[in-house]
């Protein structure tokens, strides 16, 4: 039991650390383009998926690890969950800023190709173009 606690701990921390920087990229370009409201649609799908399936994963490794190992190491966990990987985030390269940047240009571009409406399909390509512009601006 140990090992696959320790197991998901890993793929959690990983997951998470990828989904923070994400979520910073994509809160930068919005708040850069003063439109708050973009981040959502900066967001692929699937990594919405992966958030929820990641906080559920948060949920039950707080209960596995304070019945295995105790609630200071259940402690530890959470503390390094909510405190920890923000600081961390600054160092680890998961992912890179410039693979942020390929993953949402990708959705964008999905975007565009599956609008109907010629105005919604501006609307894509428009912001398509203020996040290739913004890539020029944020340095690995």
């Amino acid at each position: 039991m140990e090992k696959l606690i320790i197991s998901l701990i890993i793929v959690y921390i990983i997951s998470h650390t990828f989904l923070f920087r994400f979520q910073r990229v994509t809160l930068g370009i919005a708040r850069k383009l003063n439109n708050s409201e973009l981040q959502a649609i900066l967001t692929p799908l699937w990594v919405t998926i992966i958030y929820w399936n990641n906080f559920i994963l948060l949920i039950g490794l707080s209960v596995l690890i304070s019945k295995e190992f105790g609630w200071l190491w259940t402690s530890i966990f959470l503390i390094y969950s909510f405190i920890i990987t923000p600081l961390v985030n600054f160092f680890l390269p998961i992912p890179s800023y410039k693979s942020c940047f390929v993953m949402i240009k990708s959705g964008l571009q999905r975007g565009i190709e599956r609008s109907k409406d010629d105005t919604q399909k501006l609307a894509f390509s428009q912001l398509f173009e203020a996040v290739k512009n913004e890539e020029i601006h944020i340095k690995e």
